[in-house]
């Protein structure tokens, strides 16, 4: 009896340790395609946009427009995900059913370890999204640095320019 429990706790115990691994090679794959994909959108808006104070408000729009878009994406991603989620959670209780005692205890056990694996996976989706708008907008800061810094050159390069037009002029 008790080597039948201990089989039946390591059984489980190998369940939700190979649950934990999908779903965590899942979360990196996703995250991986949603980087390429503002990689490239970014990429695409670099080469698109006008300078001045016309091209500035267009980048705004379109940076915006671009993290608007790739936040709807990350909730469709995070929806089906979640959906994904509770299939293998399900599949999983459904060999924990074939595992766990039946009766009152049984269920009880079942609807704890249930509830625990959803809070734990919702709390690392939490932690993942938070790690990623970190991640946005400290790219966002790095371009609009590189951005601020091309334009003080094309401003000196004017500046020196001028000075040098109007020494021509001079002598």
């Amino acid at each position: 009896m008790q080597l039948e429990q201990q089989g039946q706790m390591e059984q489980r115990a190998q369940l939700e340790q190979q649950g934990q691994m999908e779903q965590q090679v899942q979360l990196e794959q996703l995250e991986q395609t949603e980087q390429r994909v503002q990689r490239d959108q970014t990429g695409q808006l670099d080469r698109l946009v006008p300078m001045g104070q016309q091209g500035r408000q267009v980048r705004r729009a379109q940076r915006e427009q671009t993290v608007r878009q790739a936040r709807q994406e990350q909730q469709v991603q995070l929806e089906q995900q979640e959906q994904t989620v509770q299939r293998g959670l399900r599949e999983r209780m459904g060999q924990l059913d074939r595992l766990v005692p039946m009766g009152q205890q049984g269920r009880q056990v079942r609807r704890a370890q249930r509830e625990q694996t959803v809070r734990q996976a919702r709390q690392e989706q939490q932690v993942q999204l938070e790690q990623q708008e970190q991640t946005e907008q400290q790219v966002l800061r790095e371009r609009m640095g590189q951005r601020v810094r091309q334009a003080q050159r094309e401003q000196t390069v004017r500046q020196a320019r001028q000075e040098q037009q109007v020494q021509l002029e001079q002598t």
